[in-house]
């Protein structure tokens, strides 16, 4: 999972023109609910 996890990220770098500083999981797979955090930068001010 947590290969896909990065090859996904990549991908969406690459996509979008972005660059991902920092992402983590939140929410609780135990509970059915588990959700994506991520930060990232684009280069514009």
């Amino acid at each position: 999972m947590e290969a896909f996890i990065k090859q996904t990220l990549q991908e969406l770098e690459a996509q979008q023109n972005i660059r991902i500083l920092h992402a983590i999981e939140s929410g609780s797979r135990a509970w059915g609910f588990a959700s994506l955090i991520v930060l990232c930068w684009n280069g514009l001010n």
